[in-house]
């Protein structure tokens, strides 16, 4: 893993830290990953407004941890909140993102923004407003949304009235105690995505304070009301939840075949059945010399060619790989 910072051109007061996975070589089906970009919430401390350690890393670590990229965007209070500077502010990072998405090795039809409390409501006002490079999904942890007939400072938008279709689908999560920001908030602007045609999922909790984050000791600060085995489910239902909607990040492939029970030969079928037919193995030859060697089939009788290609220092490439497979699959059954 590395870890990188960048201070946004437009706002000093404002970095995106990148938690990047290495590209693991054994890993052929991973190639560019989907990736989450974390708002935490603020907390009050001292009189001093900060960002909310709580709901930053650790939420991170917890996708990097499920194979995404991540990103923590982390700004600074009370610079930050006027409208509508965050949103541009936000811009940025995602244009980062785009800029990056090579380097950073990031799929950028997967990249969700997770965001809680008030960091939720700049999310969300960008996903409604940008003119490029929104988010693809919404994930929120008991969103501050303002009704739309209260007060709103810093001339914030009304998310309620600018939701529109091209909204990115929501997963929202709160509970039914959170007195931080009662859940009927959240209700509002599950109406207004309703009457727009956005798909949501929702989880309203009974229990739990506003804040828990993952619901973890490890980023409980100590206290125990932080802590709730319930609650913690949300993180593994918003996995879910994306790879309903985006489908398998990193696609696999079935149990290793019989190539009797097939009628055929490809590169998912046992090498034990490929070494039977002299056509196949001078197929397999051609692209790994070692292969001719008695010894080397016999150590990989019961692998398959692609989990066995994953092992050698240059691995083929997947065109190469199709090529085989393609001529093998013209082979008739011996």
């Amino acid at each position: 893993m590395r870890l990188e910072k960048v201070t946004l051109k437009g706002n000093e007061h404002v970095t995106v830290t990148a938690y990047l996975l290495d590209h693991p070589t054994q890993f052929p089906n991973v190639t560019r990953r989907p990736a989450v970009l974390v708002f935490p919430g603020v907390m009050t401390n001292g009189g001093k407004v900060l960002t909310s350690q709580r709901e930053a890393e650790c939420i991170a670590m917890a996708y990097l941890a499920e194979g995404y990229q991540a990103f923590l965007l982390n700004y600074s209070m009370p610079a930050w909140p006027v409208f509508p500077g965050p949103i541009d502010d936000v811009q940025e990072v995602m244009d980062i993102l785009y800029e990056k998405s090579a380097d950073w090795e990031i799929d950028t039809n997967r990249i969700a923004a997770v965001a809680f409390s008030e960091g939720a409501y700049v999310a969300v006002a960008q996903a409604m407003t940008a003119q490029r490079h929104r988010p693809n999904a919404l994930i929120l942890g008991y969103p501050q949304i303002p009704e739309p007939e209260e007060v709103r400072p810093y001339n914030a938008p009304v998310l309620q009235e600018i939701a529109d279709e091209k909204t990115p689908p929501v997963f929202l999560f709160s509970t039914h105690e959170d007195t931080g920001r009662p859940a009927k908030s959240c209700l509002s602007l599950l109406l207004a995505l309703d009457k727009v045609g956005v798909p949501y999922e929702i989880h309203l909790f009974q229990k739990g304070a506003h804040g828990l984050s993952l619901g973890k000791s490890l980023c409980s600060s100590g206290m125990g009301f932080y802590v709730d085995a319930n609650w913690a489910k949300w993180f593994e239902l918003s996995v879910h939840w994306l790879t309903a909607n985006w489908g398998e990040p990193f696609p696999y492939e079935g149990e290793f075949l019989n190539a009797a029970d097939i009628g055929g030969y490809n590169i998912d079928t046992y090498i034990r059945d490929l070494a039977q037919n002299p056509a196949c193995m001078a197929v397999v030859t051609e692209f790994w010399p070692e292969y001719g060697d008695v010894q080397f089939v016999a150590e990989r009788l019961d692998s398959t060619l692609r989990f066995s290609n994953v092992w050698f220092p240059q691995p083929l490439k997947p065109d190469e790989l199709e090529s085989i497979n393609q001529r093998l699959k013209a082979i008739p059954l011996a």
